[in-house]
């Protein structure tokens, strides 16, 4: 049975019963894409090895092969969106201190490092959405049996949520800083000194709190109320501590001041990442978009690769402002 067919059923059998969050994302588009071009693509063949055995191990309990087909899905899509605007190979797998791709733009070499950024709790945020969307079957099942026409039950995912008594899902303070925090434990500074690297950071598993096109800007009016509200992006990677952070008025009349940062940004803390490429949702899953911030006084060289591979960027002197402002009232015309 081909890989996609086995994720296939297995996909089939797992919606009967819960959620999966990390299989869920999967695109079986892509799987079949890695599949077919094995033969004459190294990388895909490679891919399609460390897939091999997940499967074999894949089951509701054992979040590691989740992850671990997660992770080789993350790469693969950013390998293929990449592919359609330059040159990339995969760098050899063995020597942790290499990035993960090479990239050849305008005659220079570039480098890209990926991340696949998991929900805050480690494991438990994870099983309790399994246990949650078990429970969520059985009410469904139970209404079905009583003889209601129509069955409701829902689940509700919070992806920075890891078990703090003072949680605020309005709080974007809370976002950044888990944000940064666990976007820092997976960098490893070695992977970032072989020459012009950027790093790619999926966050497929994550809600910002804030539309995709303004989360690239430190700060703009809410639709709702009119008050100022933080980009998460932006703070994430240029944030400084002290940097006073703003979430939506819940209500006409209440604040919007949120908390201060207690950390700096990963373009503060890593000199050597030359910029930060954001994979997030548009729209659907499938349908992601690369979202870039570099410092703007960094040779032209690094503006141009962001410029080319990214669908929208800014940089830490907010010099896009304008341009995105002006795309985000094109779609939303009415704000």
């Amino acid at each position: 049975m081909t890989i996609k067919n086995q994720l296939l059923k297995f996909k089939q059998t797992v919606s009967q019963l819960t959620m999966l969050p990390l299989i869920e994302e999967i695109d079986l588009k892509i799987i079949e894409r890695l599949e077919s071009e094995s033969n004459e693509n190294d990388y895909a063949r490679e891919i399609c090895k460390k897939i091999r055995p997940l499967l074999r191990d894949l089951s509701i309990e054992n979040l590691d092969a989740q992850r671990g087909l997660h992770n080789a899905f993350v790469e693969a899509r950013l390998y293929y969106e990449l592919k359609r605007k330059v040159d990339i190979e995969r760098n050899p797998e063995g020597n942790g201190s290499q990035p993960d791709f090479c990239i050849m733009f305008n005659g220079e070499r570039f480098f890209a490092e990926v991340k696949a950024v998991s929900m805050a709790g480690s494991n438990q945020n994870y099983k309790n959405l399994i246990e949650e969307g078990l429970d969520a079957k059985i009410k469904i099942e139970n209404q079905i049996n009583e003889g209601h026409r129509i069955s409701i039950a829902g689940t509700i995912i919070q992806p920075a949520f890891s078990g703090q008594e003072d949680y605020d899902p309005r709080s974007r303070h809370c976002v950044i800083e888990c944000l940064i925090e666990k976007i820092r434990a997976l960098i490893k500074p070695t992977q970032f000194q072989s020459g012009t690297t950027f790093l790619f950071v999926d966050l497929n598993q994550w809600a910002l709190g804030s539309d995709t096109i303004r989360s690239l800007i430190p700060i703009y009016p809410e639709d709702e109320t009119g008050t100022c509200g933080s980009g998460v992006l932006w703070y994430v990677a240029f944030g400084k501590a002290g940097n006073q952070i703003f979430k939506p008025a819940e209500f006409e009349g209440a604040s919007n001041i949120d908390k201060l940062l207690s950390k700096d940004g990963i373009l503060h803390e890593f000199a050597d990442i030359s910029g930060i490429f954001f994979c997030y949702p548009c729209g659907t899953r499938k349908n992601s978009r690369l979202l870039g911030l570099y410092r703007a006084y960094d040779e032209n060289s690094t503006k141009n690769f962001v410029e080319t591979v990214a669908d929208l960027y800014n940089d830490d002197f907010n010099n896009n402002d304008f341009l995105l402002q002006k795309e985000y009232n094109s779609q939303f015309p009415g704000n």
